[in-house]
């Protein structure tokens, strides 16, 4: 049992590990981010001018290609914000934004 307990520790140590690098990296990443945020706000918003609606699978996929393209990461809680925020938008609960 303690030895399973010492793997769980040294995995956890692994994880803050990963962590502090990114943090080493914060400004670019943030800079990066905010980017990738800053493009994915103008599509959004272009797509909805003219009468146009999102469906959430073409969200996702634009999301994944420009954070991909900026080189950042969308955390799964973030997703959920997304997912959440659709929703509400989403009044008629279509699975579309318009």
């Amino acid at each position: 049992m303690d030895h399973h307990d010492d793997h769980h520790d040294h995995h956890d140590d692994h994880h803050d590990h990963h962590d502090h690098h990114d943090h080493h990296d914060h400004h670019h990443h943030d800079d990066s981010y905010q980017k990738a945020w800053a493009e994915i706000d103008a599509w959004g918003k272009d797509q909805l001018k003219d009468g146009g609606i999102i469906t959430k699978e073409e969200a996702h996929t634009k999301i994944s290609e420009v954070a991909a393209k900026h080189g950042v990461t969308i955390p799964d809680e973030v997703w959920e914000q997304l997912e959440a925020m659709f929703d509400m938008v989403d009044a008629d609960g279509n699975g579309e934004l318009s």
